[in-house]
């Protein structure tokens, strides 16, 4: 089976992240990745981007891309994207239920009809029923053109736009499918303006989209990244979705973005699945320096998880581990590039036509 090369681009409000990835066969390899800085001066409002500043970014990621290697899968801010849930006939064809869903649209919501770019996932449909339900998935294409045609100008070629939780999802799935004792884990993006938390990918349809609170002002010290109001919200929410599903609890946290670089070990709880296939791939391999740095962090660290419910197990998400097992890069990943690694690895299943159970 050929190679296949794809690259995940995660452009962000502080900085923008790319990850290029080849499947080989069923194994997934890291060929390289980088972060460029940026700033909220890239878009013209919160979905939209500047075409000459994003063309000047996109244009120093070019460089990681081998010459003739020129795909790649964007990931889309949540406000980007909308979804709803639309029931039709269950006797309709493809054609039929797309032509459908736009009509319903229209009539919905007559403002947003013009000039939508339109995708669906049909859910299950039990036995005899009439009716069907269609997740949809719409645009304006006025706000996908300012991120299509930066990427078209420096020579990529975009096969998949996918929302954030999208990403997550793909992420997750791939994690679940090598270690299935980590399929009832979530993530919790420590970003420098939000708080996000993005559910296991097996959670039901009405519990997968993200759900994020904004921070006051840019946390950079672990002691100062959540105050308890925040936390109590947090641990709130997810009781909420563990009480929607009919599969249990969810059992835990990987901690990624920006936020989770603060963490200096691997595991942070005692608590860990116990799965034949899973031992022996977390080990307490703590990076500490020295005594008083270790005790300093390993302080903060303790206080940090010690908010959250006890029954949820928590660990920094490194990618190097649970991507990449066979063929683990020599370089660690940062926790950061979660989501350009989802999308990547999304691009990659879907033009293999392979995927990891449903989302």
């Amino acid at each position: 089976m050929p190679k296949k090369w794809i690259t995940g681009i995660d452009i962000g409000r502080h900085s923008t992240k790319a990850v290029t990835l080849i499947c080989d066969g069923e194994q997934f390899i890291l060929d390289n990745y980088v972060e460029c800085k940026s700033d909220d001066a890239i878009y013209t409002d919160g979905h939209s981007l500047k075409h000459q500043p994003t063309v000047k970014i996109l244009a120093k990621l070019r460089k990681i891309t081998p010459k003739y290697r020129n795909h790649v899968a964007l990931i889309l801010p949540s406000g980007v994207v909308h979804n709803r849930l639309l029931s039709l006939p269950s006797f309709l064809s493809t054609q039929e239920v797309e032509n459908a869903l736009g009509q319903k649209l229209q009539q919905l919501m007559p403002q947003l009809s013009q000039g939508l770019e339109i995708d669906f996932s049909s859910l299950p449909c039990p036995d005899n029923s009439q009716q069907r339900s269609h997740l949809v998935h719409f645009s304006q294409t006025s706000v996908i053109e300012t991120w299509l045609k930066p990427c078209e100008e420096v020579g990529y070629k975009v096969v998949l736009l996918q929302p954030h939780e999208s990403a997550a999802t793909g992420l997750l799935q791939t994690i679940a499918h090598q270690m299935p004792a980590y399929k009832r884990w979530g993530l919790l993006e420590l970003g420098l303006g939000h708080i996000t938390f993005y559910p296991p990918s097996d959670m039901p349809i009405e519990t997968k989209a993200s759900w994020s609170i904004p921070l006051a002002n840019n946390r950079r010290d672990l002691a100062d990244w959540l105050t308890v109001s925040e936390v109590m919200k947090i641990n709130a929410h997810i009781q909420q979705v563990s009480d929607l599903s009919e599969d249990g609890a969810i059992e835990g946290l990987w901690l990624c973005g920006g936020g989770a670089t603060h963490f200096q070990g691997e595991l942070f709880r005692t608590t860990q699945p116990q799965d034949e296939n899973s031992q022996n791939q977390f080990t307490e391999n703590n990076l500490f320096q020295n005594e008083r740095s270790q005790t300093e962090c390993s302080q903060k660290q303790t206080s940090f998880i010690s908010q959250f419910n006890p029954n949820l197990t928590i660990k920094k998400l490194v990618l190097e581990e649970l991507i990449f097992p066979k063929k683990q890069p020599v370089n660690p990943i940062p926790p950061q590039f979660m989501l350009a690694t989802g999308c990547a690895i999304n691009a990659l299943t879907w033009r293999a036509g392979e995927r990891y159970g449903q989302g």
